[in-house]
C-alpha cells in the first residue's frame, strides 16, 4: 500500500508533537522535584525509618503508604527514591488522571525490569525481584497529594548473601567429602570446615546427629570464614559417625551444610586356637582350627611354627560377630614334638596390632633307637674271652614300655650264667665267643609303636675252624685228578693253609705247589690217587693272626662207584594234567650226581601186547635234576603212567625207581535233583517219622557192628608184580658188583593191569602156594620151598624165564598186602618144627612200595 507524500508528512508531524510534549513533561517533574527536594531537605533525618530484609536473588517489597490522610484529598504522585542520589529510580505521576491508572516510570539502569508497585497489597510497596547486593541501601518514598502535605517514608533494604562455599579439609588440607578414614582405634581427627563469603559474615558449627559439637568460628583471610573440629582419640563407637559442618548468616536463608561419615579400622580383639592339641599321634592328619574376632576388616590368620609360616591352610569369614577362622592341616612328625604352633591375627590396615594364640606340640610316635658299643670298647680288636657292652639310645614319647635285644634276629634272653646280662637301655655280653659274633640290635615299644634300632657288626677274632656242612667224602679212580676244596671260618681271614695225607702208617704234608687260595677262607688242593695205598684222609690247617687251627677238616678220599637209588618217592599234586614227584637221593658214590626221569605209558592191558615183550614207549626223559624232584605237566586225563628214577655220576647210574601214577579224569559229572515239594506235617505225623527214624538208625547200628565182625570181601585192587626173592640169580645187583644182603630198600614197583601173567606162572610151575579166598578172588603169593638149591631144574629156568620179562618181579596185590601180612604170620609159626634154616629160607620177606593216584 502506498501513501502519498501529503500523508507521511502529517505522520511525521504527529510524532514530533508527541515528543516534544512528553519532554516538556519530564522537565517539568524535574524542575518541581528539585525544587520539592530542596525545600523538604531540611527535617528529612526525622521521617520514620523502616528495615526491611531481604535474601540476594530474593524478592522484597520496600513498604510505602501512599493512602491520603484526608478522604477528600487524591494521591497525585509517588516518587522513590535510592540513597542519597537525589533523582528518583521509580514514579507514579498521577497529577492528570486517577493515581491507580497512572503511568509507571523505571529507572532501567538502577532497577532495570526487577521493580514494580503494588497496589493492592497491604501495605503497598515498591517490589523488587532477584534482589541483588547493589541493592543494599536506603530509599525514601515520596508521595505528592493535591492538597494535604507531601509524606516522607525511609525504608532501609538490609540484603543478606548466603554463603557461596562450604568445604571441610583433611590435616593435610585436602578435601574431602562422605567417607573418610579408615581412622585406627586411638588415633585423633582434626578437620577443618570453610566457608566463603556471605553477608553478613557467617556463623560456622559442628554437629552430629542433631548434637552441637563446636560453634566457635575463626575469621580466615578475606571472605573465608572457618571451624576446626579435633576429636583426641577415637573409639569403636566412633564407627561410621557422621560429622556435619553447618553455617548460617539469617533466619530467612537456608544453611548450607557439608557432611563426612568417619570409617575406622579395628585390630583383633580375640585370637585363640580352638580344641586340644594334646596326644597327636606322628603321621596322622589334624585339623587345627583358630578364630579371630572384633578385627575391622577381618583379620588375616596366619599359622606359623618354628618361625616357618605354614601353608596349607585354608581360610572362611563369618559376617556375624566379624569373625575369621582358619583351618591348618598338620601331619605331624618326630621333628614337631615341643614345638609351639602359632596361630596370628593380624588386621592389615593396623599393622602394629597383631594378636596371637599359642600350642605346645605333644606328638606320640614309636620309640627312635640308635644302637652303639661302648665307648672304651675297639670293636676291631675284640678277641675270644672279652668282655663286651652295648647302648640303646631311646628317644620315644609317650615312654617305652619294654626293651629287646637281638642277635642275628634272634631274641636274647637275659641269662648271667650264659654271659647275657641285660640292664634298663644295656647290654653286657661276657667272655665272647665266634658264636657271638653277628649283628645286634635293640627294639623298644610303647603305646604308640614298636621302633628298632640300627645294627651293629660284632666280629669276635678267633683261630681258624672247619666249616660245617661242606663235603669231606671224594671219589674218583686212579690217576684221577681230585679238586679237594677246605672251607674254614675265621677271622680275620686266615692267611696261611697247611695240607697233609693221612695214611695207615704216616702224616705226609703235600706241596705247596698243590693246592691254592681260591676265595676268603677257603684252598683247594689238587689231589690225584695213584696207587691203593693213596686212598685215604686229608688233612687241612689254616693259620691266622690269632693262632693256628687246633682241629684239622678231614676230608675222604674214597674209590668212587656209581650211586645208591633214590629212596622214599612220594607223588603229590595229582591233576587231570599234571603231578610233582619228590624223592630221597641216596650217597652219591662220593661223585656229584643228577637225577634222571623217564615217563612211559603203562603197559597194554590186553594179552596180544604182553606176548610180544615190548618195552613201553618213553614219552618223556630228564637228566638235569640236581635234586630228585620233578613236576609233570601235559599229562593225558584218566591215563596210566609209569615213572623211572634214576641217580647218575661219572662211574655210572643207580638202579632204576619205578612207580605207577594214574591222572584224574577230566570228567564232570552232572546230577539233577528233582525239586522237593513242601509237605505239612502235622505234630501227629511228625512224632511217628521221628520213632521210624530212630528205629532206622538203631538197625543200621546193628549191622555195622555184625558186619565188623566178619571178613568183609575184598574188592579188586590194582595189581603190582613185586619180588623179594633173596637167591641172588632172582634179581640184579645194586652195582652190578655187590649181591644183595638182606631186603631190598628200594623195590621195583610195575603196574599190572591183568591176572593172566599169574595164572600162568601157576600153570607152568608147582610152587607151594599159599592161597588167601579174598571175595571169590584168589590172591596169590609165591613161597619158595626150601633152598634154591632145591628148586627143580624145569622150575628155575621157567622162573628165569618170566623174570627176564617181567623184570625180576612177581605178582602180588598190593590193597591186600597189608591186610593178609598179618594172616601169614602164623604159617610161618607152623614151619617152625621143619628146621630153623628151612623156615628161615621159606619165610617171605614182604615190603610194600607206596604207588599214589
Amino acid at each position: 500500500m502506498r501513501l502519498s507524500s501529503r500523508s507521511l508528512s502529517h505522520v511525521h508531524d504527529g510524532i514530533l508533537l508527541q515528543f516534544f510534549a512528553t519532554l516538556l513533561f519530564v522537565s517539568a517533574i524535574f524542575c518541581t522535584t528539585q525544587v520539592v527536594e530542596e525545600d523538604d531537605q531540611n527535617g528529612m533525618e526525622e521521617s520514620p525509618l523502616t528495615v526491611v530484609q531481604a535474601v540476594e536473588s530474593g524478592r522484597v517489597l520496600l513498604p510505602c503508604d501512599v493512602s491520603a490522610p484526608d478522604p477528600t484529598d487524591d494521591t497525585i504522585l509517588i516518587l522513590f527514591y535510592q540513597g542519597p542520589i537525589g533523582t528518583p529510580i521509580y514514579s507514579i505521576d498521577g497529577r492528570n488522571g486517577p493515581i491507580n491508572r497512572a503511568p509507571h516510570w523505571t529507572d532501567e539502569t538502577t532497577l532495570g525490569t526487577r521493580a514494580y508497585f503494588d497496589m493492592a497489597s497491604e501495605p503497598p510497596g515498591l517490589v523488587l525481584q532477584s534482589v541483588k547486593k547493589s541493592d543494599d541501601n536506603e530509599y525514601r518514598c515520596r508521595v505528592d497529594f493535591r492538597s494535604s502535605p507531601t509524606r516522607n517514608v525511609r525504608i532501609e533494604l538490609d540484603v543478606i548473601v548466603p554463603p557461596k562455599k562450604i568445604r571441610i579439609l583433611s590435616e593435610a588440607e585436602l578435601d574431602v567429602s562422605g567417607v573418610i578414614g579408615p581412622y585406627p582405634v586411638g588415633a585423633s581427627v582434626k578437620l577443618q570446615c570453610q566457608v566463603d563469603s556471605g553477608r553478613p559474615r557467617p556463623s560456622v558449627a559442628w554437629f552430629h546427629e542433631g548434637s552441637l559439637l563446636d560453634d566457635i568460628s575463626e575469621v580466615r583471610r578475606g571472605d573465608v570464614t572457618s571451624n576446626t573440629l579435633t576429636i583426641p582419640a577415637l573409639t569403636r563407637n566412633d564407627l561410621y559417625k557422621v560429622l556435619t559442618c553447618q553455617a548460617s548468616n539469617s533466619n530467612l536463608s537456608v544453611p548450607v551444610a557439608a557432611t563426612v561419615t568417619l570409617d575406622m579400622s579395628f585390630p583383633p580383639l580375640d585370637t585363640r586356637i580352638l580344641g586340644s592339641l594334646d596326644n597327636l599321634a606322628e603321621g596322622e592328619r589334624y585339623e587345627l582350627v583358630c578364630e579371630s574376632s572384633g578385627s575391622r576388616p577381618t583379620a588375616t590368620i596366619t599359622w606359623w611354627k618354628g618361625g616357618i609360616l605354614m601353608t596349607d591352610t585354608r581360610s572362611q569369614v563369618f559376617q556375624e560377630g566379624n569373625v575369621s577362622r582358619s583351618t591348618l592341616y598338620l601331619t605331624p612328625s618326630l621333628a614337631d614334638h615341643d614345638v609351639y604352633i602359632f596361630c596370628r591375627a593380624k588386621n592389615p590396615m593396623v599393622p602394629s596390632a597383631v594378636m596371637e594364640d599359642s600350642r605346645k606340640l605333644n606328638v606320640h610316635y614309636t620309640p627312635r633307637l640308635s644302637l652303639a658299643a661302648g665307648l672304651s670298647l675297639d670293636m676291631d680288636d675284640i678277641k675270644e674271652g672279652d668282655d663286651v657292652y652295648f647302648e640303646c639310645g631311646i628317644n620315644a614319647n609317650p615312654k617305652v614300655i619294654k626293651v629287646q635285644w637281638y642277635h642275628n634276629g634272634e631274641e636274647l634272653v637275659h641269662n648271667v650264667t650264659a654271659g647275657v646280662i641285660q640292664s634298663n637301655q644295656s647290654l653286657v655280653l661276657q667272655r665272647v665267643n665266634r658264636r657271638s659274633s653277628g649283628q645286634y640290635t635293640c627294639s623298644a615299644t610303647n603305646l604308640h609303636g614298636h621302633g628298632k634300632s640300627n645294627a651293629v657288626q660284632l666280629s669276635v677274632k678267633f683261630a681258624p675252624v672247619c666249616r660245617p656242612g661242606q663235603k669231606i667224602i671224594y671219589g674218583g679212580g686212579k690217576y684221577e685228578e681230585l679238586n679237594v676244596t677246605c672251607n674254614v671260618e675265621a677271622h680275620p681271614e686266615p692267611n696261611y693253609f697247611r695240607w697233609a695225607f693221612n695214611s695207615s702208617s704216616e702224616v705226609v704234608d703235600i706241596p705247596s705247589s698243590s693246592f691254592k687260595v681260591i676265595g676268603k677262607g677257603r684252598s683247594q688242593a689238587s689231589y690225584t690217587p695213584r696207587t691203593h695205598l693213596d686212598y685215604g684222609t686229608l688233612l687241612c690247617w689254616a693259620n691266622n693272626e690269632v693262632g693256628r687251627q687246633l682241629t684239622p677238616c678231614i676230608f675222604h678220599v674214597i674209590h668212587a662207584s656209581a650211586p645208591d637209588p633214590v629212596n622214599n618217592c612220594t607223588v603229590d599234586n595229582v591233576t587231570s594234567a599234571s603231578a610233582s614227584i619228590r624223592c630221597q637221593a641216596g650217597w652219591d658214590g662220593g661223585m656229584e650226581q643228577t637225577f634222571m626221569l623217564r615217563v612211559s605209558h603203562a603197559r597194554a592191558q590186553t594179552r596180544a601186547y604182553d606176548k610180544k615183550k615190548e618195552a613201553p614207549r618213553v614219552l618223556a626223559n630228564t637228566s638235569t635234576s640236581p635234586k630228585p624232584e620233578f613236576l609233570l605237566t601235559g599229562l593225558e586225563p584218566g591215563t596210566e603212567y609209569v615213572l623211572t628214577i634214576m641217580g647218575v655220576n661219572k662211574k655210572g647210574q643207580s638202579d632204576a625207581m619205578r612207580m605207577a601214577i594214574v591222572t584224574l579224569k577230566d570228567v564232570a559229572e552232572k546230577r539233577t535233583s528233582p525239586v522237593s515239594t513242601t509237605i505239612n506235617l502235622t505234630p501227629i505225623l511228625a512224632v511217628l517219622f521221628g520213632v521210624l527214624a530212630s528205629i532206622l538208625l538203631m538197625v543200621i547200628v546193628i549191622v555195622i557192628v555184625v558186619r565188623s565182625r566178619h571178613p568183609r570181601p575184598c574188592k579188586p585192587e590194582v595189581k603190582i608184580l613185586y619180588d623179594k626173592s633173596g637167591s641172588p640169580a632172582t634179581l640184579p645187583s645194586r652195582r652190578n658188583s655187590d649181591p644183595i644182603v638182606g631186603d631190598d630198600l628200594n623195590p621195583d614197583i610195575i603196574p599190572v593191569n591183568d591176572d593172566h601173567h599169574f595164572k600162568e606162572l601157576q600153570q607152568k610151575h608147582g610152587t607151594a602156594k599159599t592161597g588167601i579166598s579174598c571175595g571169590g578172588e584168589g590172591i596169590a603169593v609165591e613161597q619158595h620151598q626150601g633152598s634154591p638149591s632145591q628148586t627143580s631144574p624145569l622150575q628155575t629156568s621157567s622162573k628165569k624165564e618170566y623174570l627176564q620179562g617181567h623184570e625180576g618181579s612177581f605178582y602180588i596185590n598190593p590193597g591186600t598186602l597189608l591186610r593178609q601180612k598179618r594172616n601169614l604170620r602164623p604159617s610161618r609159626k607152623r614151619q617152625k618144627g621143619q628146621g630153623k634154616s628151612n623156615s628161615r629160607e621159606s619165610s617171605l620177606d614182604l615190603a610194600m612200595a607206596s604207588t599214589r593216584f
